[in-house]
């Protein structure tokens, strides 16, 4: 099942993200798949807690994002 919500179709993720905040968690790696355009997003709104990495696919498309 796909997330989507909101205007850029990122609502759910940031309430995961919100979610992974209060938890505290640590050495904790995703991998998620998505469009370019909104992993940038996602990467300039939680910049500051996590770390994320453009990984190519096959087909030298960039879907997916590791934080």
């Amino acid at each position: 099942m796909a997330f989507v919500g909101g205007k850029d179709g990122l609502d759910l993720y940031r309430q995961m993200f919100d979610q992974i905040l209060l938890d505290k968690a640590s050495n904790l790696t995703m991998f998620l798949e998505m469009m370019t355009r909104q992993g940038k997003i996602l990467a300039e709104d939680y910049k500051e807690h996590f770390v994320f990495e453009e990984i190519k696919t096959f087909h030298g498309n960039i879907r997916i994002l590791k934080c």
